[in-house]
């Protein structure tokens, strides 16, 4: 995943890295960003197919999810409440 900076750049700052594709996100009201995706790796973290980054891409270890490593097919949408 990459982001970019409000003039179009590219934000060095953001890394982000996974093992598999990422196949939906959602930003959520303070700006953090939940992936999902058939990845088993992010940032470097063993997550299950969704994982949340920190403003610099880093894995928030405080997100915890549910979710299985079972699904092949892995995340393609949900709903955060």
């Amino acid at each position: 995943m990459a982001r970019l900076d409000a003039d179009g750049t590219l934000d060095t700052g953001f890394t982000c890295d996974t093992s598999g594709t990422v196949q939906s996100l959602v930003v959520q009201t303070d700006g953090s960003i939940v992936v999902g995706g058939t990845f088993t790796t992010f940032s470097g973290e063993s997550v299950a197919r969704v994982a949340r980054c920190l403003d610099n891409g880093d894995h928030d270890p405080s997100f915890v999810t549910q979710v299985t490593s079972g699904n092949e097919r892995g995340m393609m949408a949900w709903k955060i409440a």
